[in-house]
């Protein structure tokens, strides 16, 4: 890869984020989804830099009560955009940063891209392609409506799963350790995406690979990707077994159900950015040379295309109701961004026959336009109230990460703190007579003392409770109260420990984890122990 390549990639990436640069100079987002993911990693970033390795818990969140946003989302890109908390002090908010995290995927999506498509063509048209790929007009609509750094992020990694599929195919098995740390990868980052994309590799290496070798390689593919998943079962299990403790059916209600937006404004923005240029592609290549196109590999990925595009018709309804890992993608529009792969393979082989060569970059421009006046006018409005207010107390704006208790105590933290929360010590006796207060305390350990004059008392904390707190002397009864973290205690002076050793699946996946990498390595250095013997031999 050349340097005036790359350079290129950080141009396109200056190019594509330059006007929410502008319009965050001088306005104030209203965007739920950028203040979610802000908020969310201000919070992520600052307690791992403090010690916490794996912040599940947001303790800065909610006005200070807290929020177990990454029990359930997947971290990695979080963790990337955190190597610029020394920013924090000039980008209070976390927005700049999340910027940041944006222009990052565009670059790594032309890195990956380029590695994948040089596998398949020449130097100069995989350039061509990857900067295609990189700044495709669809992408707007997720960098300028909803800012979804995570799935920006996971169509940076679908390249990686394509390269080492094609290394498959044509190395063989050995290139499999390659595709488990693709889809760990994937998978840590965007689980959605893993839903989605997921069986694109191992069909392309059970379409193409030798006729003899086929079933194996396949298999053996389908093995090693579930390994890569796997390798992520620290935050996959945690997720599944505490869905519990959440409103999860916030996920499936109202506009957030999957039957109410098939065929929406944005799936219809998707046939016009994805489907619609293959189209006009296909019309203008000459009918003498439509056939020599149509290669294998290319029928292939149209399959992949129609299949994609299928998922975004109210058709495949009835695989929705009976697929509830579909149900959880809330938005059949979800798809179109995992035809770009195809989308741009495609592309590159009719564009040299086409009469409209220029197709992508001008949907481009319209596109960069399109998406900047409608943020500037919808995610986006001059006057700071009421977004300082969210801001200043970094509530988080999904519904759907409020804890059981909250919902049945009715408490809304989405847009302001309710009135009696405002004024809440950190520890409060709210039942019996005493006082009581924090020494020390962090996302999984707080250290307090309470004198209790009465015979028994009830101490709420300033933390919305959770399951699987306990308490050192444990013989005390640690429970909720208001949605709160509380305790029960009897007449006396206590000095207590709580701790939340783990969530419930943590320690399990963290385990499970382990020994998948484990067995990823076992596996990685018996294949290049058995390349330098064949070396060796030859």
């Amino acid at each position: 890869m050349s340097r005036s390549f790359f350079l290129s990639l950080i141009a396109l990436s200056l190019i594509m984020t330059f006007p929410l640069w502008v319009i965050l100079s001088f306005k104030w987002p209203i965007s739920t989804d950028l203040i979610f993911y802000a908020t969310s990693l201000k919070s992520f970033s600052s307690q791992f830099w403090e010690g916490d390795l794996y912040p599940r818990w947001l303790m800065s969140t909610n006005a200070g009560f807290g929020s177990p946003v990454f029990v359930f989302y997947s971290p990695l890109s979080f963790y990337i955009m955190s190597m610029f908390e020394f920013l924090s002090s000039v980008d209070p908010h976390g927005f700049g940063r999340i910027l940041i995290g944006l222009m990052l995927s565009v670059i790594i999506a032309g890195v990956t891209s380029y590695r994948w498509l040089a596998s398949q063509t020449d130097v100069a048209t995989a350039q061509k392609g990857a900067l295609i790929y990189a700044g495709f007009p669809y992408i707007f609509l997720h960098m300028y409506s909803s800012f979804a750094v995570p799935q920006l992020w996971g169509l940076a990694l679908f390249p990686l799963l394509l390269e080492a599929a094609d290394d498959v195919v044509k190395k063989g098995w050995k290139s499999l350790p390659k595709l488990s740390l693709a889809y760990g990868l994937l998978s840590f980052t965007h689980l959605p995406s893993i839903v989605m994309f997921a069986p694109v590799p191992c069909l392309y290496v059970l379409v193409f690979s030798p006729k003899g070798k086929r079933l194996l390689l396949g298999l053996l593919t389908s093995f090693f990707a579930g390994l890569g998943i796997t390798l992520t079962a620290v935050c996959i299990l945690p997720a599944m077994l505490n869905q519990g403790s959440i409103v999860t059916e916030m996920f499936l209600t109202g506009n957030l159900n999957y039957a109410n937006n098939f065929l929406d404004k944005w799936s219809q923005l998707g046939l016009v950015a994805v489907i619609l240029p293959l189209l006009l592609l296909y019309i203008e290549t000459p009918k003498a040379l439509r056939k020599s196109t149509l290669t294998p590999h290319m029928y292939f990925w149209i399959a992949v295309e129609v299949v994609f595009l299928f998922m975004t018709l109210p058709f495949s309804k009835p695989l929705w109701d009976m697929i509830p890992a579909l149900q959880h993608l809330q938005f059949p529009f979800r798809f179109f961004y995992t035809m770009i792969p195809g989308a741009v393979f495609i592309a590159l082989h009719f564009l040299p026959n086409a009469k409209t060569k220029n197709i992508y970059p001008s949907l481009f421009v319209i596109s960069l336009v399109c998406a900047s006046v409608y943020s500037s006018e919808v995610a986006f409005f001059i006057r700071p109230s009421p977004t300082f207010t969210i801001l200043k107390n970094n509530l988080l704006t999904r519904p759907e990460y409020q804890t059981r208790w909250m919902q049945k105590e009715n408490i809304d933290f989405r847009t302001q703190v309710p009135e009696r929360f405002l004024a809440m010590k950190s520890a409060n006796v709210v039942e019996g007579k005493g006082s009581a207060y924090i020494i020390e305390q962090d996302s999984r350990r707080i250290m307090l003392h309470a004198d209790i004059t009465s015979m028994e008392a009830t101490v709420t904390l300033q933390r919305f409770y959770f399951t699987g707190w306990e308490a050192q002397p444990n013989n005390l009864s640690v429970s909720h109260h208001d949605a709160l973290l509380s305790l029960y205690l009897p007449r006396g002076s206590h000095d207590i420990t709580l701790v939340l050793p783990w969530f419930s699946g943590e320690r399990e996946g963290m385990i499970i984890s382990i020994g998948a990498f484990i067995t990823l390595w076992i596996l990685y250095t018996f294949s290049r122990l058995q390349a330098t013997h064949k070396r060796r031999i030859t």
